[in-house]
């Protein structure tokens, strides 16, 4: 069984054992600490969007550029980083 593999159509991708991904493939790209919603926080961070929620052990995400194939739409990719805006007077 994998536990990340593309979409049929190659504009998403499944993750399809989440236990696993955290256990096994996250430590190796990411902090060993990783968590699996740390790691779905990046992917939002990212730009990326959960695409199917009504399946229950499956999650599907997808993004714009980040289609199968295509590396040089990866790199149009950017962080999605609020910016804050100057900081508030202190009122004395």
């Amino acid at each position: 069984k994998r536990v990340l593999e593309w979409s049929e159509d190659g504009d998403s991708f499944v993750v399809r054992d989440k236990a696993v991904l955290e256990r096994d493939v996250l430590p190796r790209h990411f902090s060993v600490r990783c968590k699996f919603m740390s790691f779905v926080r990046k992917l939002y961070r990212w730009g990326f969007r959960q695409v199917d929620k009504s399946e229950r052990d499956i999650m599907i995400f997808t993004h714009a550029n980040f289609v199968r194939g295509d590396k040089q739409r990866c790199l149009m990719m950017r962080s999605v980083v609020k910016r804050q805006g100057p900081p508030s007077q202190q009122i004395q």
